[in-house]
C-alpha cells in the first residue's frame, strides 16, 4: 500500500496532547483567529504528527488498529517538551516541539512498522521531522511580523498514539493506542 488516495480512508497518526495541555492549545488557535488575518485554521485536533495522510481500506481498518495497539502496547509514554513559535513555509505558525531521542525513536519504529507490516511507503520524498503542533495558517503579507504568541503548553506527557480519521471535513480521532510499556 501507499499513502495515495486510493485506499478508501483517509488517515494519519500523531500524539494529542493531554487535555489540560490541549485546552492551552486550543485556546491560543482562538486568540490567534481573533487577532490575526489567518487563512484557515486546523481541521484537526491539535497534535503532533508522525506519520502523515495516508490512505487506507475500510476493510483492513481493524487489522491497522489491532497492530497499531500491539505496537503501541511496547512503548512508554512520552515527555513532550515545546520550544516556542516558529514559522514553517507558507505562513504555518506552529509550537515547536523538541526533537528528542525518545520522540525520534518512536516515529522511527512507527514508519517502519507500518512499511514492514502494511507496506505504507511515503508518495512524496520525505522531508525532514520538524515535530510541531500548528496554531493556524496565516494569510499575511512577507513585510508583516510574525504574531507573537503568548502562553503555550511548556511540557506534557503523551500517554497514546492517535489514529485519526478524515470525515470529509475535519480530522476526528478513531483510535487511542496506550502507551502502555513502563519507563
Amino acid at each position: 500500500m501507499s499513502d495515495g488516495h486510493d485506499g478508501g480512508l483517509r488517515l494519519f497518526i500523531g500524539l494529542l496532547p493531554p487535555e489540560d495541555a490541549l485546552a492551552q492549545v486550543v485556546a491560543l488557535q482562538q486568540r490567534v483567529n481573533h487577532a490575526h488575518p489567518v487563512r484557515r485554521l486546523p481541521t484537526s485536533p491539535p497534535h503532533i504528527t508522525l506519520y502523515p495522510p495516508f490512505g487506507w481500506p475500510l476493510a483492513e481498518l481493524p487489522r491497522l488498529s489491532v497492530q497499531l495497539a500491539a505496537f503501541a502496547a511496547g512503548r512508554s509514554p512520552l515527555s513532550i517538551v515545546c520550544d516556542g513559535a516558529r514559522m514553517l513555509p507558507v505562513d504555518v505558525l506552529t509550537i515547536g516541539v523538541r526533537p528528542d531521542a525518545p520522540l525520534l525513536a518512536l516515529r522511527a519504529a512507527l514508519l517502519a512498522t507500518l512499511q514492514a507490516q502494511h507496506g505504507i511507503t511515503p508518495v512524496r520524498p520525505p522531508h525532514p521531522f520538524l515535530p510541531h503542533i500548528t496554531i493556524a495558517r496565516l494569510d499575511r503579507r512577507p513585510d508583516q511580523p510574525m504574531p507573537t504568541l503568548d502562553a503555550w503548553p511548556a511540557r506534557f506527557v503523551v500517554d497514546a498514539l492517535s489514529l485519526l480519521r478524515y470525515d470529509g471535513a475535519r480530522w476526528q480521532v478513531q483510535q487511542r493506542a496506550r502507551l502502555a510499556a513502563p519507563a
